[in-house]
């Protein structure tokens, strides 16, 4: 007797599977890159501080702050409190 999934189950868990080994990969990148900025950081005289803040700076403006994920995270918030009532 074969174990069948529901079509909406498969592509779910396997949605979730992609975006957990995205996740997982661009999380071994960002450590190595902080390390490889910090050792070059060092290596020229520059502070663990100032490289620390100016990689946040990047990711945030490069995820949080694009204006794309700005507009879509609204638009989500905004569906969520006033979907009802529109």
């Amino acid at each position: 007797m074969a174990l069948a999934l529901e079509p909406h189950v498969f592509v779910r868990g396997l949605t979730a599977g992609l975006a957990g080994f995205w996740t997982l990969r661009w999380l071994a990148r960002t450590i190595r890159g902080v390390t490889e900025l910090d050792r070059v950081a060092a290596h020229y005289g520059l502070s663990r501080g100032l490289v620390m803040r100016t990689v946040l700076r990047v990711l945030l403006r490069a995820t949080v702050l694009d204006p794309i994920n700005l507009s879509l995270a609204f638009a989500i918030g905004g569906i969520a409190l006033f979907g009802e009532r529109l």
